[in-house]
């Protein structure tokens, strides 16, 4: 047999035990498993990669049963809305959530709205991040994930954040506007001018140092209206809570808009 088609042979057989397995997982997840989650609705490009899967869903129809391990994952430009015994979540672009049990999602990366209603006594939902875990009672928070740094912003309730590895956190505050010194104009001219060269970098650089120091913590309870922004700087945990800035204010109200 010529070798040309020996190859084109072997890369068939190939090819044929790679299609035989997705079948295979595909249809295993396919066999009827507890939803504990819905789907309820999506925009743009939305995949779902069930727990046993090798691949997302090639057919998604909505509303879709989650069940446990289950994977959503959104593209540029595609946003979910799912549905869970404790409430709703809103999954941003570009971001990817786990469903583990009824009372666990896990943000793998991206932002989304969490909306929980109140729990019981003895429940509590947790939200996890690579980073954190949040537990909550009932409340409504915007939950932001990129590789080493968190970001949560409170806008009802109370929720506590501790890290996933337990470890303590240098928990800084930002000072009161009222603790900031007062700049002559010359001074607020040069200021400002001196912003509009370094942009963003310099922002980021005036929060941190009006943070104020206050304590190393293993769990910080977040109080409505305040954002906490967790990082690893210089082999150190630093958690810095702060007003909820503009940036994901705007994130948080155009997510909103999809809550039932």
């Amino acid at each position: 047999m010529p070798k040309i088609k020996e190859k084109h042979i072997k890369r068939g057989a190939v090819l044929a035990l790679f299609f035989i397995v997705s079948g295979v997982l595909n249809v295993a997840h396919a066999q009827p498993c507890e939803a504990i989650a819905t789907l309820q609705r999506i925009e743009g490009i939305v995949k779902v990669q069930p727990a046993q899967a090798a691949f997302p869903l090639r057919d998604l129809q909505i509303p879709h049963g989650l069940c446990a391990g289950d994977k959503v994952f959104t593209l540029t430009n595609g946003k979910a809305l799912i549905i869970y015994d404790a409430g709703e979540l809103v999954l941003d672009n570009s971001s990817k959530v786990t469903i583990i049990q009824a009372q666990q999602l896990n943000l793998d990366e991206g932002s989304a709205v969490f909306e929980v209603q109140r729990q019981a006594k003895e429940q509590e939902l947790q939200a996890h991040t690579p980073l954190i875990v949040i537990g909550v009672k009932g409340t409504r928070f915007l939950l932001t994930s990129q590789d080493k740094n968190t970001q949560v912003a409170l806008i009802r309730g109370l929720i506590e954040v501790q890290r996933q590895d337990k470890q303590e956190m240098a928990y800084y505050q930002t000072k009161p506007n009222s603790d900031v010194l007062e700049l002559s104009e010359q001074e607020r001219l040069e200021f400002e001018r001196f912003v509009k060269s370094r942009g963003q970098e310099f922002a980021q650089f005036a929060e941190q140092r009006r943070g104020e120091f206050s304590a190393f913590v293993h769990a910080i309870a977040l109080q409505e209206g305040l954002q906490l922004s967790l990082s690893e700087r210089d082999a150190k945990n630093i958690a810095l809570e702060a007003p909820i800035s503009d940036e994901l204010e705007q994130q948080h109200n155009e997510l909103a808009q999809w809550l039932n």
